[in-house]
């Protein structure tokens, strides 16, 4: 019986603070003024700011921008080529962000042919812990991998580029 009622008591206390995380406040007209040709900041890339990090055995991957409103913090955006004959998994090891060793979230298949826009995702508590405003430059090392059977095809030198 006590059990019962514990359940009871748990499903209604979640019930009501699930209910109270609702945002009941109506956009008022001056919300929804603003111009439909004005394009967010973190969605213009720039191509001056493009930055070839590989090009090798059939894959190229390519820097394009920041955006700094990410999910669960800043999302590094990238392009993915493959042009190789299999298709490849791309994962990302041996991160630093102005010199601090963060683990990003990365990991992209593409198929052969193929191309991708994919993020490398850093979580904004560690950039903070590690008093990061601004990303500025990163290091990392690619690894891929064959997607059909998870053999390594190769792992990169030390890729390092500048985030403008």
């Amino acid at each position: 019986m006590k059990k019962k009622l514990l359940c009871i008591a748990v499903s209604l206390f979640a019930l009501f603070a699930l209910s109270a995380c609702g945002d009941t406040s109506q956009p008022t007209p001056q919300d929804n003024m603003e111009p439909e040709s004005e394009v967010s900041e973190t969605e213009v890339v720039d191509a001056d700011t493009s930055t070839l990090l590989l090009d090798e055995n059939g894959l190229k991957i390519t820097y394009k921008s920041v955006d700094y409103e990410g999910i669960f913090g800043p999302d590094v955006k990238l392009l993915i080529e493959n042009d190789s004959e299999k298709p490849l998994m791309i994962q990302a090891e041996n991160c630093s962000v102005n010199g601090f060793m963060l683990n990003p979230t990365f990991s992209s298949e593409v198929a052969s042919g193929k191309k991708m826009n994919t993020d490398l995702s850093f979580d904004s508590s560690d950039l903070e812990e590690n008093g990061i405003t601004e990303i500025e430059t990163i290091e990392l090392v690619f690894r891929i991998y064959n997607a059909d059977d998870w053999t390594d095809v190769y792992k990169t030198e030390i890729v390092t580029f500048e985030c403008k």
